[in-house]
């Protein structure tokens, strides 16, 4: 059986230290992107791409030179 990042204590706590928020994001959190997405806010918005990662994708660089 795999390990579950979300349910081993273990390696949650592994990822919750390299995250730079240092926790992790909610569904509901995704759906009010999603909302908004869908919404008529966002209407001039064309060919984006919006990550809602809590900021990992900002460290990619950094984790590429480990």
């Amino acid at each position: 059986m795999p390990i579950s990042w979300w349910t081993d204590p273990q390696p949650s706590a592994a990822m919750l230290r390299s995250s730079p928020l240092g926790r992790f994001g909610s569904a509901a959190e995704v759906a009010r992107v999603v909302g908004f997405l869908a919404g008529e806010e966002s209407s001039f918005i064309s060919g984006a791409c919006l990550a809602v990662d809590g900021g990992m994708t900002a460290m990619l660089p950094e984790a590429l030179l480990r």
